[in-house]
């Protein structure tokens, strides 16, 4: 990350591994459940074609290809996010907060403090089990319902924190600076 003249970073933050395993339940298991779904699918569908020399499609063979395709996906998306996780980094600077991360779609996004509206702690039922929050820092912008079928979405959101506390009071007590003063 590239710093602006005289801008000092206050906290660097990265997302707890508990977030590779909220990725896992999440995103991961669901992905491969579907993909193995679907080639269990394709192949009871080709085993039952005339033109197959397959006698009434074995289960065992469906259900072979349907779990080899699920653990093949889980493994290649487990990877997937591993390597993810190490590029995510949050920073909160003196001048604005700063998401950079990504592998095949690298991000960087920032928000000035003069621009933040609102801080949120989010946690949901999973991220509870894991013990991890995210930290959403919103804009105007971004209070509007525009996106996603009218939920405000954050402009920066910090994933897998396991103690969002001091980035939050840290941000806030600046933002409040910037309100007092108008700057």
């Amino acid at each position: 990350m590239k710093l602006m003249a005289e801008e000092k970073v206050l906290h660097e933050l990265r997302p707890s591994c508990r977030l590779l395993g909220y990725w896992i339940v999440t995103r991961c298991v669901p992905a491969s459940l579907a993909v193995g779904a679907l080639i269990a699918s394709v192949t009871y569908a080709v085993g039952m074609m005339p033109e197959v020399h397959i006698p009434r499609t074995s289960w065992r063979v469906v259900g072979a290809a349907g779990l080899a395709g699920a653990l093949v996906v889980l493994a290649l998306a487990t990877a997937y996010a591993a390597g993810l996780l190490r590029t995510y980094r949050y920073y909160v600077t003196d001048q604005r907060c700063v998401f950079c991360g990504g592998i095949l779609l690298r991000v960087r996004r920032s928000v000035p403090y003069h621009k933040v509206t609102d801080l949120e702690e989010r946690q949901n039922i999973v991220e509870r089990i894991f013990g991890i929050w995210q930290l959403g820092v919103y804009t105007p912008g971004t209070s509007s319902y525009a996106r996603e079928g009218g939920a405000a979405r954050p402009e920066v959101v910090f994933r897998g924190l396991r103690d969002p506390d001091d980035a939050t009071d840290t941000i806030a007590r600046i933002v409040s600076k910037y309100t007092s003063t108008g700057e």
